[in-house]
Formats: C-alpha cells, structure tokens, sequence
C-alpha cells in the first residue's frame, strides 16, 4: 500500500464545508490510520465558532454507501482578548519581521482505536471505499490548508502500540 497523501480545500458554498479526496490502492485485511493536519488562524471569527466538529467518511460511489465514519473535535485554542494583547505587545518584532504568525497547526488522527464505539479502519473485499470526504460542522470555521494522510499500519506501529498498551495498564 502506497500512503495517501494529499492537500485539500473545503467548498463553503456548502451548508457544511466539504472536501472529498479519491481513495485508490488500499488493501483488504491492513489495519489504516487517517491523519488530518489543519493550519487554522487565530482568528476572532474561528473563536466565536465555538466547539467545530471535523467528520470524516468512507464511502463507496459504486454502491452508494458509507463504509466508515468518524469525527471528532478540532482542539481549537484560543487566548483572552487581553492575553492576546499582551503577546502581540510583547512579541512585536517576531510579528514584523514575518518570523511567526498568528495560525495554529492543529493535527488529528481518526479511527485510530481510542474510542470504543469506533471500530478500526480494516476494510474487506465487499466494502472497498472510493471516495474521502471531510466535512466541518460550522461554515463560519475558516481553514487555510488541509492535509490528509491515509496510511496502512506497519510493523514498527504495531510494536509500539503494544508498548504503549503495556505502559498505560502498568
């Protein structure tokens, strides 16, 4: 299995911003993972959002049908209106000389196993997926890029999940 990875924009002509990617070359029987890293700005207008759900679907367009599905929250953070003063006060130079900027590089792993009503991501021979999409919950959660990586377990995630199952039982 090649990784997938790609870059993605959401359509917010829509009631719910979108994104879909093509699915190709996954195996039946391999465990996958999907990772999802957003570069979001510290915003007023993604602070008054509140809590933003990502979602994201398998589907097969042959059938019609959702294979898998999963969401979770995008851990936005964000400062009081006088803490967000006091920094830019106190890292002005860094601000002119373009050496940071006011954006958040948020990532996200989904059906990755932590939850129990999730099951992993395994797909069979009669539900292979054709399509990815990512939806947001809020139209008014702005996004300046999306990057998507499916990838297939290998042995090195396997071992140090058993690692760190042993560490969290201990």
């Amino acid at each position: 299995m090649n990784d997938l990875t790609e870059k993605i924009s959401f359509d917010y002509s829509l009631d719910q911003p979108t994104a879909s990617v093509s699915v190709r070359d996954v195996s039946p029987g391999t465990n996958y993972y999907l990772e999802v890293q957003m570069l979001v700005p510290s915003s007023d207008r993604n602070v008054d959002c509140g809590a933003v759900m990502l979602k994201a679907n398998f589907e097969d367009e042959n059938l019609n049908k959702n294979i898998f599905s999963d969401h979770r929250i995008i851990p936005f953070q964000f400062l009081s209106l006088p803490l967000r003063y006091l920094k830019i006060v106190i890292l002005a130079p860094f601000y002119i000389f373009n050496l940071i900027d006011e954006t958040q590089n948020i990532k996200l792993r989904l059906f990755d196993g932590t939850r129990t009503n999730i099951p992993p991501l395994i797909f069979s021979d009669l539900e292979m997926p054709t399509v990815l999409s990512l939806s947001l919950s809020n139209q008014n959660f702005h996004v300046y890029e999306t990057l998507v990586r499916l990838y297939g377990s290998t042995w090195f995630n396997k071992i140090s999940k058993v690692y760190y199952d042993y560490r969290v039982l201990v």
